[in-house]
Protein backbone atom coordinates (compact mmCIF):
# COMPACT_ATOMS: atom_id res chain seq x y z
CA UNK A 1 0.00 0.00 0.00
CA UNK A 2 1.55 3.55 -0.82
CA UNK A 3 2.63 5.39 1.99
CA UNK A 4 0.57 8.21 0.85
CA UNK A 5 -2.79 6.02 1.12
CA UNK A 6 -1.54 4.88 4.85
CA UNK A 7 -1.18 7.88 6.13
CA UNK A 8 -4.94 8.87 4.70
CA UNK A 9 -6.26 5.91 6.50
CA UNK A 10 -4.37 6.73 9.83
CA UNK A 11 -5.80 10.55 9.71
CA UNK A 12 -9.31 8.73 9.34
CA UNK A 13 -8.68 6.01 11.78
CA UNK A 14 -7.56 8.74 14.20
CA UNK A 15 -10.50 11.02 13.86
CA UNK A 16 -12.90 8.38 14.11
CA UNK A 17 -11.35 7.12 17.39
CA UNK A 18 -11.08 10.61 18.70
CA UNK A 19 -15.03 10.82 17.91
CA UNK A 20 -15.74 7.68 20.12
CA UNK A 21 -13.31 8.62 23.11
CA UNK A 22 -15.46 12.07 23.07
CA UNK A 23 -18.57 10.34 22.77
CA UNK A 24 -17.07 8.04 25.56
CA UNK A 25 -16.43 11.19 27.68
CA UNK A 26 -19.83 12.74 26.89
CA UNK A 27 -21.69 9.68 28.81
CA UNK A 28 -19.37 9.73 31.54
CA UNK A 29 -19.75 13.26 32.57
CA UNK A 30 -23.77 12.96 32.12
CA UNK A 31 -23.63 9.91 34.39
CA UNK A 32 -21.16 11.18 36.46
CA UNK A 33 -23.28 14.23 36.82
CA UNK A 34 -26.30 12.34 37.43
CA UNK A 35 -24.51 10.06 40.14
CA UNK A 36 -23.57 13.37 41.72
CA UNK A 37 -27.22 14.61 42.18
CA UNK A 38 -28.35 11.33 43.33
CA UNK A 39 -25.28 11.31 46.24
CA UNK A 40 -26.96 14.89 47.28
CA UNK A 41 -29.32 14.35 50.67
CA UNK A 42 -33.04 13.52 49.94
CA UNK A 43 -33.85 16.51 51.92
CA UNK A 44 -32.15 18.83 49.56
CA UNK A 45 -33.60 17.03 46.37
CA UNK A 46 -37.10 17.44 48.15
CA UNK A 47 -36.71 20.87 48.40
CA UNK A 48 -35.54 21.47 44.58
CA UNK A 49 -38.73 19.18 43.46
CA UNK A 50 -40.70 21.53 45.80
CA UNK A 51 -39.28 24.32 43.28
CA UNK A 52 -40.20 22.73 40.10
CA UNK A 53 -42.36 22.88 37.19
CA UNK A 54 -44.99 19.80 36.84
CA UNK A 55 -43.62 18.70 33.90
CA UNK A 56 -40.28 19.11 34.93
CA UNK A 57 -40.89 16.40 37.45
CA UNK A 58 -42.88 14.12 35.68
CA UNK A 59 -39.62 14.90 33.05
CA UNK A 60 -36.84 14.31 35.75
CA UNK A 61 -38.83 11.02 37.25
CA UNK A 62 -37.61 8.78 34.07
CA UNK A 63 -34.06 9.52 34.62
CA UNK A 64 -33.23 7.12 37.38
CA UNK A 65 -35.10 4.91 40.28
CA UNK A 66 -33.54 7.49 42.90
CA UNK A 67 -35.29 10.72 41.41
CA UNK A 68 -38.39 8.88 40.61
CA UNK A 69 -39.32 8.48 44.05
CA UNK A 70 -38.57 11.79 45.51
CA UNK A 71 -40.83 12.87 42.43
CA UNK A 72 -43.77 11.16 44.76
CA UNK A 73 -42.92 13.34 47.48
CA UNK A 74 -45.97 15.13 49.07
CA UNK A 75 -44.51 18.45 49.59
CA UNK A 76 -44.15 18.27 46.07
CA UNK A 77 -47.25 18.16 44.74
CA UNK A 78 -48.84 20.09 47.44
CA UNK A 79 -47.00 22.96 46.23
CA UNK A 80 -48.46 22.22 43.12
CA UNK A 81 -51.40 22.07 43.91
CA UNK A 82 -51.84 24.82 46.29
CA UNK A 83 -52.30 28.29 44.17
CA UNK A 84 -55.49 26.29 43.11
CA UNK A 85 -57.28 25.61 46.41
CA UNK A 86 -57.83 29.14 46.95
CA UNK A 87 -59.54 32.22 44.34
CA UNK A 88 -58.01 34.77 43.76
CA UNK A 89 -58.76 38.46 42.52
CA UNK A 90 -58.82 37.69 38.85
CA UNK A 91 -59.18 33.79 38.84
CA UNK A 92 -61.81 31.09 40.67
CA UNK A 93 -60.90 28.29 42.63
CA UNK A 94 -60.58 25.55 40.34
CA UNK A 95 -59.51 22.75 42.54
CA UNK A 96 -61.94 21.38 44.84
CA UNK A 97 -60.80 18.49 47.57
CA UNK A 98 -63.46 17.05 49.57
CA UNK A 99 -61.39 16.08 53.05
CA UNK A 100 -59.01 17.68 54.24
CA UNK A 101 -56.11 18.52 52.60
CA UNK A 102 -54.04 16.61 55.51
CA UNK A 103 -55.64 13.88 54.64
CA UNK A 104 -54.42 13.61 51.15
CA UNK A 105 -51.27 11.22 50.57
CA UNK A 106 -48.82 11.85 47.78
CA UNK A 107 -50.38 9.87 45.30
CA UNK A 108 -53.56 11.57 46.13
CA UNK A 109 -52.48 14.88 45.69
CA UNK A 110 -50.37 13.79 42.53
CA UNK A 111 -53.89 12.61 40.88
CA UNK A 112 -56.41 15.73 41.78
CA UNK A 113 -53.40 17.79 40.16
CA UNK A 114 -52.61 15.47 36.69
CA UNK A 115 -56.29 15.41 36.34
CA UNK A 116 -56.99 19.15 36.84
CA UNK A 117 -53.99 19.80 34.04
CA UNK A 118 -55.39 17.28 31.14
CA UNK A 119 -58.85 18.51 31.87
CA UNK A 120 -57.53 21.81 30.88
CA UNK A 121 -55.34 20.78 28.02
CA UNK A 122 -58.44 18.99 26.78
CA UNK A 123 -60.52 22.25 26.65
CA UNK A 124 -57.80 24.24 25.11
CA UNK A 125 -57.55 21.82 21.85
CA UNK A 126 -58.63 23.17 18.72
CA UNK A 127 -61.12 20.58 18.24
CA UNK A 128 -62.65 21.38 22.66
CA UNK A 129 -62.17 17.53 22.92
CA UNK A 130 -62.28 17.04 27.05
CA UNK A 131 -59.55 14.76 27.93
CA UNK A 132 -61.90 12.38 29.60
CA UNK A 133 -65.77 11.16 28.98
CA UNK A 134 -68.08 9.15 31.39
CA UNK A 135 -71.15 7.52 30.31
CA UNK A 136 -73.80 6.64 32.71
CA UNK A 137 -77.31 5.21 32.43
CA UNK A 138 -80.42 6.24 34.50
CA UNK A 139 -82.82 3.98 35.28
CA UNK A 140 -85.67 6.66 34.02
CA UNK A 141 -85.67 9.96 31.96
CA UNK A 142 -83.27 12.74 33.60
CA UNK A 143 -85.66 16.16 34.55
CA UNK A 144 -82.89 17.63 35.47
CA UNK A 145 -78.78 16.93 36.10
CA UNK A 146 -76.01 19.14 37.85
CA UNK A 147 -72.29 18.61 38.67
CA UNK A 148 -71.00 19.25 41.82
CA UNK A 149 -67.87 21.45 42.18
CA UNK A 150 -64.75 18.67 42.06
CA UNK A 151 -66.14 16.91 39.01
CA UNK A 152 -66.77 13.13 41.05
CA UNK A 153 -70.36 13.42 42.15
CA UNK A 154 -73.23 14.05 39.50
CA UNK A 155 -76.58 14.83 40.87
CA UNK A 156 -79.79 13.82 38.16
CA UNK A 157 -83.30 14.80 38.98
CA UNK A 158 -85.96 11.65 37.60
CA UNK A 159 -89.26 11.92 36.25
CA UNK A 160 -90.17 10.77 39.46
CA UNK A 161 -88.93 13.40 41.62
CA UNK A 162 -86.08 11.73 42.97
CA UNK A 163 -82.70 12.62 42.79
CA UNK A 164 -79.94 10.58 42.47
CA UNK A 165 -76.06 10.70 42.14
CA UNK A 166 -73.37 9.02 40.28
CA UNK A 167 -69.82 8.87 41.79
CA UNK A 168 -67.51 9.38 38.47
CA UNK A 169 -63.98 8.22 40.00
CA UNK A 170 -66.00 4.80 39.79
CA UNK A 171 -64.60 2.18 37.37
CA UNK A 172 -68.63 1.40 37.12
CA UNK A 173 -70.52 4.48 37.88
CA UNK A 174 -73.98 3.65 39.23
CA UNK A 175 -77.05 5.47 39.80
CA UNK A 176 -77.43 5.77 43.78
CA UNK A 177 -80.82 7.25 45.62
CA UNK A 178 -80.49 10.39 47.06
CA UNK A 179 -83.74 11.73 48.26
CA UNK A 180 -86.81 9.97 47.63
CA UNK A 181 -89.38 9.97 44.79
CA UNK A 182 -92.17 12.61 45.07
CA UNK A 183 -94.62 11.55 42.98
CA UNK A 184 -96.88 8.37 42.75
CA UNK A 185 -96.62 8.28 38.53
CA UNK A 186 -94.72 9.96 36.19
CA UNK A 187 -95.01 13.53 36.18
CA UNK A 188 -95.14 16.79 34.11
CA UNK A 189 -93.13 18.60 36.30
CA UNK A 190 -90.20 20.66 35.95
CA UNK A 191 -87.44 20.13 38.10
CA UNK A 192 -84.89 22.51 38.72
CA UNK A 193 -81.50 22.16 41.06
CA UNK A 194 -79.11 24.85 42.96
CA UNK A 195 -76.66 24.11 45.25
CA UNK A 196 -74.81 26.47 48.34
CA UNK A 197 -71.79 25.15 49.33
CA UNK A 198 -70.23 24.70 53.52
CA UNK A 199 -67.43 26.52 53.57
CA UNK A 200 -66.89 26.02 57.11
CA UNK A 201 -67.37 22.12 57.05
CA UNK A 202 -64.51 20.05 56.95
CA UNK A 203 -65.99 17.29 54.65
CA UNK A 204 -67.69 18.00 51.38
CA UNK A 205 -71.12 19.77 52.43
CA UNK A 206 -73.36 21.44 50.77
CA UNK A 207 -77.52 22.47 51.16
CA UNK A 208 -79.20 21.54 47.84
CA UNK A 209 -82.83 23.50 46.50
CA UNK A 210 -85.27 21.55 44.61
CA UNK A 211 -88.00 22.83 42.93
CA UNK A 212 -90.85 21.24 41.65
CA UNK A 213 -93.29 22.91 39.24
CA UNK A 214 -96.47 20.78 38.34
CA UNK A 215 -97.40 21.69 34.78
CA UNK A 216 -100.94 19.82 35.67
CA UNK A 217 -100.70 22.32 38.86
CA UNK A 218 -101.20 19.97 41.34
CA UNK A 219 -100.99 21.76 44.49
CA UNK A 220 -98.84 18.76 46.17
CA UNK A 221 -96.67 18.59 43.52
CA UNK A 222 -96.08 22.23 43.68
CA UNK A 223 -93.34 23.15 46.03
CA UNK A 224 -89.38 23.79 46.93
CA UNK A 225 -87.61 21.37 49.11
CA UNK A 226 -83.90 22.08 51.14
CA UNK A 227 -81.85 19.07 51.63
CA UNK A 228 -78.37 19.16 53.81
CA UNK A 229 -76.21 16.86 51.64
CA UNK A 230 -73.09 15.65 53.27
CA UNK A 231 -69.91 13.20 52.29
CA UNK A 232 -70.21 9.99 54.00
CA UNK A 233 -67.45 7.82 55.13
CA UNK A 234 -65.43 4.97 55.14
CA UNK A 235 -63.57 3.91 58.33
CA UNK A 236 -60.29 5.81 56.82
CA UNK A 237 -62.15 8.74 56.31
CA UNK A 238 -62.38 8.40 52.44
CA UNK A 239 -65.11 9.27 51.08
CA UNK A 240 -67.93 6.57 49.46
CA UNK A 241 -70.97 8.44 48.76
CA UNK A 242 -73.64 10.70 49.68
CA UNK A 243 -76.07 11.05 51.86
CA UNK A 244 -79.08 13.63 52.81
CA UNK A 245 -81.31 15.30 55.34
CA UNK A 246 -84.33 16.92 54.71
CA UNK A 247 -84.26 20.78 56.35
CA UNK A 248 -87.36 22.73 54.63
CA UNK A 249 -89.92 22.27 52.62
CA UNK A 250 -92.79 25.28 51.42
CA UNK A 251 -95.51 25.14 48.75
CA UNK A 252 -95.44 26.93 45.41
CA UNK A 253 -97.94 29.50 44.20
CA UNK A 254 -100.13 27.87 41.68
CA UNK A 255 -99.68 31.12 39.20
CA UNK A 256 -96.22 30.21 39.16
CA UNK A 257 -95.95 28.34 35.64
CA UNK A 258 -92.24 27.38 35.55
CA UNK A 259 -88.63 28.89 37.47
CA UNK A 260 -86.62 30.62 34.74
CA UNK A 261 -83.65 30.31 37.25
CA UNK A 262 -82.79 29.64 40.68
CA UNK A 263 -79.93 30.42 43.07
CA UNK A 264 -78.96 29.44 46.58
CA UNK A 265 -76.87 31.55 49.29
CA UNK A 266 -77.29 30.74 53.22
CA UNK A 267 -80.44 31.47 54.26
CA UNK A 268 -81.88 33.02 50.97
CA UNK A 269 -83.14 31.66 48.02
CA UNK A 270 -83.68 33.57 45.11
CA UNK A 271 -86.13 32.77 42.16
CA UNK A 272 -86.49 33.87 38.73
CA UNK A 273 -90.14 32.77 37.45
CA UNK A 274 -92.56 32.71 34.85
CA UNK A 275 -96.56 33.59 35.58
CA UNK A 276 -98.45 33.35 32.00
CA UNK A 277 -101.72 34.94 34.07
CA UNK A 278 -100.10 38.40 35.17
CA UNK A 279 -99.68 41.59 32.81
CA UNK A 280 -96.19 41.58 33.34
CA UNK A 281 -95.25 37.99 33.46
CA UNK A 282 -91.36 37.89 34.65
CA UNK A 283 -90.65 37.76 38.57
CA UNK A 284 -87.82 37.63 40.90
CA UNK A 285 -88.26 37.00 44.56
CA UNK A 286 -85.42 36.83 47.37
CA UNK A 287 -86.83 34.17 49.80
CA UNK A 288 -86.05 33.69 53.51
CA UNK A 289 -86.10 29.43 53.38
CA UNK A 290 -85.45 29.06 56.81
CA UNK A 291 -88.46 31.64 57.75
CA UNK A 292 -90.84 30.29 54.92
CA UNK A 293 -91.24 26.46 55.87
CA UNK A 294 -94.23 24.96 56.24
CA UNK A 295 -97.58 24.58 54.39
CA UNK A 296 -98.35 28.19 53.83
CA UNK A 297 -97.99 30.64 50.63
CA UNK A 298 -97.71 33.00 52.86
CA UNK A 299 -93.53 33.68 53.68
CA UNK A 300 -91.48 36.70 54.05
CA UNK A 301 -90.52 37.66 50.76
CA UNK A 302 -89.15 40.71 47.87
CA UNK A 303 -89.76 41.42 45.44
CA UNK A 304 -87.14 42.88 42.76
CA UNK A 305 -89.31 44.42 39.95
CA UNK A 306 -88.21 45.10 37.53
CA UNK A 307 -85.99 42.65 36.86
CA UNK A 308 -85.73 42.82 33.49
CA UNK A 309 -86.37 39.35 32.14
CA UNK A 310 -83.08 37.72 33.62
CA UNK A 311 -82.56 34.49 32.00
CA UNK A 312 -80.12 33.85 35.03
CA UNK A 313 -79.75 35.15 38.97
CA UNK A 314 -77.59 34.94 41.26
CA UNK A 315 -76.73 35.38 44.85
CA UNK A 316 -73.76 37.33 45.87
CA UNK A 317 -72.54 38.39 49.68
CA UNK A 318 -73.72 41.39 51.31
CA UNK A 319 -77.02 41.14 49.94
CA UNK A 320 -76.51 41.61 46.13
CA UNK A 321 -78.16 39.93 43.35
CA UNK A 322 -76.97 39.98 39.76
CA UNK A 323 -79.24 39.63 36.86
CA UNK A 324 -78.21 38.14 33.62
CA UNK A 325 -80.35 39.50 30.53
CA UNK A 326 -79.79 39.62 26.83
CA UNK A 327 -78.73 43.17 26.83
CA UNK A 328 -77.61 43.52 30.40
CA UNK A 329 -75.99 42.47 33.59
CA UNK A 330 -77.24 44.28 36.52
CA UNK A 331 -77.08 43.83 40.39
CA UNK A 332 -79.51 44.78 42.97
CA UNK A 333 -79.33 45.40 46.57
CA UNK A 334 -82.26 43.45 47.55
CA UNK A 335 -81.70 44.03 51.51
CA UNK A 336 -83.26 47.74 50.42
CA UNK A 337 -86.82 46.01 48.87
CA UNK A 338 -89.62 45.75 51.51
CA UNK A 339 -90.84 42.65 52.99
CA UNK A 340 -94.04 41.47 51.69
CA UNK A 341 -96.24 37.53 52.29
CA UNK A 342 -97.34 37.00 49.06
CA UNK A 343 -97.44 37.51 45.51
CA UNK A 344 -98.29 40.65 44.12
CA UNK A 345 -102.08 41.46 41.99
CA UNK A 346 -101.73 40.23 38.83
CA UNK A 347 -101.20 43.50 37.13
CA UNK A 348 -98.77 44.80 39.26
CA UNK A 349 -96.52 47.02 37.43
CA UNK A 350 -94.86 49.28 39.77
CA UNK A 351 -91.35 49.47 39.93
CA UNK A 352 -89.73 48.10 44.08
CA UNK A 353 -86.00 48.12 43.22
CA UNK A 354 -83.61 49.86 40.78
CA UNK A 355 -80.24 48.42 40.28
CA UNK A 356 -77.00 49.70 41.98
CA UNK A 357 -74.71 48.75 39.19
CA UNK A 358 -75.79 47.93 35.48
CA UNK A 359 -73.81 47.43 32.19
CA UNK A 360 -76.34 47.42 29.41
CA UNK A 361 -76.02 47.28 25.44
CA UNK A 362 -74.67 43.52 25.74
CA UNK A 363 -76.50 41.71 23.16
CA UNK A 364 -76.18 38.00 25.10
CA UNK A 365 -76.81 35.11 23.33
CA UNK A 366 -80.57 34.43 23.50
CA UNK A 367 -80.30 31.12 25.07
CA UNK A 368 -80.54 30.86 29.09
CA UNK A 369 -76.68 30.92 30.58
CA UNK A 370 -75.60 28.70 33.37
CA UNK A 371 -73.96 30.30 36.09
CA UNK A 372 -72.88 29.01 39.31
CA UNK A 373 -69.63 30.79 39.84
CA UNK A 374 -69.65 34.83 39.55
CA UNK A 375 -65.99 36.48 39.32
CA UNK A 376 -65.68 40.39 39.59
CA UNK A 377 -62.40 41.56 37.92
CA UNK A 378 -61.65 45.56 38.75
Amino acid sequence: MPSSAKSALMVVFNWRRRQLESARLQREMRRSSLIGLCQLPVELLTMIFEELEWTDVLRVRKTCKTLQEISKARSAWLNLCRPHLTATATAPQILHLERPIHLHTSSELEYHFLRLKSASIGWETDDLSPSRRREIVTTSNPSCMYMVEGGRWFLVASDMGSISYFDLEASDPTENILTPEQFQTKSATQVTMAIDFDSESTFLAFNLVVSYCSMSREPEEHKIQFWRVSLTLDNQQRGVGLSAKRLAAFPQELSINRIRSISLRGPYLALSVYCSHYVENLRTFVIDWKRADGDSTDYPRRLLHPSYGPKNIHLLPGNRLIAVSKEALMIFDYSAVEETTSMPPFNHSGITATPVWAKRGLHLPNRSPSVTTVIFTV
